[in-house]
């Protein structure tokens, strides 16, 4: 399906800011896949999405058979564990009411193991991820917007944003055009009150303009206006 999404990034001159790398976090660092997810105990699920570890900061979407969820914030490593600031998380349940559930200044924990190649996540509430790596973190840029983020890092991006009750969030591979960005999206979620919309190979069209993203179906999402600091 092929979405037109007419992308309004007023920046202040369309600002961005990249992040440095640090040692204390270089071994996590970077951009990995999702394979399976498992909550709880239950058998894992096949999951698709994105998780960047970058400079203390990461940015996380993702979907399987059971939801939706995406997440941003910063954190620290200690040991074998990753604590997890949550500035904002989202989880969505499509035949949860509302479906949409969302954290804000939480705390979390992982447990860290490598089998191989594969990164193993072990979550406090039984919630096991199991991710492979895609590429390290390379060419970073961040543009931040009201309720979310807009990342990209190498050819890949990972997208989220809230506005009340109308959540978007994918992530995926992207193209630089002349006027914005092209991206096709490997998995997209999108809610609207209480429609819940998942897909897959997505294609959509941004086109720079101004000051927020405005959907095809009348969705917008501004950019924030105080931008952090670029981390060196």
């Amino acid at each position: 399906m092929k979405i037109i999404v007419p992308l309004i990034l007023l920046l202040l001159g369309l600002q961005s800011f990249a992040y440095a790398d640090s040692g204390n976090t270089r071994f996590l660092s970077g951009l990995w896949k999702y394979e399976e997810i498992s909550h709880g105990g239950d058998a894992a699920l096949p999951n698709k999405g994105l998780f960047l570890f970058y400079n203390g900061r990461f940015f996380q979407q993702t979907i399987d058979d059971d939801m939706g969820q995406a997440h941003t914030g910063s954190y620290k490593i200690a040991g074998d564990m990753v604590s997890f600031d949550v500035e904002m998380g989202v989880l969505v349940r499509e035949n949860s009411e509302p479906p949409l559930a969302v954290r804000q200044n939480a705390e979390n924990q992982a447990k860290i193991s490598f089998k191989g190649e594969v990164l193993i996540l072990g979550f406090e509430e039984s919630t096991v991820q199991t991710l492979t790596k895609l590429a390290d973190a390379e060419n970073v840029t961040v543009y931040p917007l009201i309720g979310g983020y807009l990342v990209f890092t190498g050819n890949n991006f990972i997208y989220m944003s809230l506005e009340d009750d109308n959540f978007a969030a994918g992530s995926g591979k992207y193209l630089k055009t002349g006027n914005g960005f092209s991206l096709h999206a490997n998995p997209w979620i999108s809610v609207s009150g209480r429609r819940v919309t998942y897909s897959h190979n997505e294609d959509i069209n941004l086109n720079l303009e101004q000051k927020v993203f405005r959907f095809s179906d009348g969705r917008k999402f501004a950019l924030k206006m105080a931008l952090r600091k670029a981390e060196q």
